[in-house]
């Protein structure tokens, strides 16, 4: 009996210190109840997690310094443990909050889409888009949607760009739709943990610029088109084979052909049935040249380019004769004068026939 009792002493004191061992108090925390009464809380170190964030008490409490009670401490959308696993800080609640924020919309070429005033992307019919976007894990999910109707889009690790992948960006392509107009396109991505975000893209789908023929003018055209540009003659009919040639600014002040290869695109451009043509240019100064054989050849002005921009003006060529070849501003003021002169002189022959009758 004395045995059994010295036993159940030693059992109990080696009970006592493997609790004092696993469940060494920590220091105290306050919490404030409804009351605004400070009770001190002994946490234990222990594999409690209170707020089911995926961290436990003790982790939140010596090493993240977060709340063991609230599953969300800088309430930026997500959890602790979530942040904690993926990179993000979970004290930091603007990482949370501008989490899907990091993303980029470009062409095939790698020129970004510029926003126009009213908030929307502008791009041309049937472009090609690149979405990529920078996540701490990579997506399981994505639904996406244009005009209603949803299509089967899947992420590229990195896209075509190979330091992307490194840098954890995650792409994909998308057509714009056939029609101009506005279209709008949604995209909703899934991460890991039941994490999601939806982002809704605005589009201001453009048509394609074209070459047309202004009709063969006659000399009385000419005229009234110098007087004013409005009463040109307005004939829509597309030219065919028209080579259109965008300039580039270089540093030296010269004129280069723009290198459209270089962001997956063609320069010169021959036109083709319907005329058409398009550029989608990123920042500097340009200007635009178009040339077919039989046409005055057509010299735009030069024009600044900000940040990205869509080239599809109308341009209107017309046919050479042989008033094309003289410079009509400059004689312009002869026909003036000409005409003035005309005049004076037939009122000085009605004068003297006047003054021969008068004599009789």
């Amino acid at each position: 009996m004395i045995l059994t009792n010295k036993l159940l002493k030693i059992l109990s004191l080696f009970l006592l210190l493997e609790l004092l061992f696993w469940y060494k108090p920590a220091s105290g925390i306050f919490a404030q109840t409804g009351n605004d009464v400070l009770i001190k809380a002994e946490v234990t170190r222990s594999f409690l997690d209170s707020d089911d964030d995926g961290l436990t008490d003790y982790e939140e409490l010596k090493i993240y310094l977060t709340d063991p009670y609230q599953a969300d401490t800088d309430a930026d959308g997500l959890k602790d443990g979530w942040e904690v696993k993926y990179g993000l800080n979970p004290l930091d609640p603007e990482d949370g909050k501008t989490l899907f924020d990091g993303y980029t919309l470009a062409t095939r070429g790698e020129i970004p889409f510029s926003l126009n005033s009213d908030n929307l992307y502008e791009g041309f019919i049937n472009q090609e888009a690149d979405f990529c976007i920078s996540l701490p894990v990579e997506p399981i999910q994505i639904s996406t949607t244009i005009d209603g109707k949803e299509y089967n889009l899947i992420f590229r690790k990195g896209g075509d760009n190979s330091e992307n992948a490194e840098k954890g960006v995650y792409c994909l392509k998308f057509m714009l739709p056939e029609k101009s107009g506005e279209s709008f396109i949604t995209l909703n991505i899934l991460l890991p943990g039941g994490v999601n975000k939806e982002i809704r893209l605005g589009f201001l789908v453009l048509d394609y610029g074209y070459v047309y023929e202004k009709g063969s003018f006659d000399f009385i055209d000419q005229f009234f088109c110098l007087i004013n540009s409005n009463l040109c003659p307005k004939n829509e009919k597309k030219v065919k084979d028209a080579v259109v040639i965008l300039f580039k600014l270089n540093k030296d002040g010269g004129w280069d052909i723009w290198e459209a290869e270089n962001f997956e695109q063609e320069n010169p451009q021959i036109t083709k049935q319907d005329g058409n043509y398009y550029y989608f240019i990123p920042s500097g100064k340009y200007s635009l040249m178009v040339a077919k054989a039989g046409y005055i050849t057509y010299k735009g002005k030069e024009f600044t380019v900000d940040i990205s921009q869509a080239v599809n003006t109308k341009i209107a060529l017309a046919k050479a004769n042989v008033l094309s070849f003289l410079d009509l501003p400059l004689i312009f003021p002869i026909i003036i004068f000409l005409l003035i002169l005309s005049a004076i002189l037939l009122i000085q022959l009605r004068l003297l026939r006047l003054m021969r009758s008068l004599k009789k």
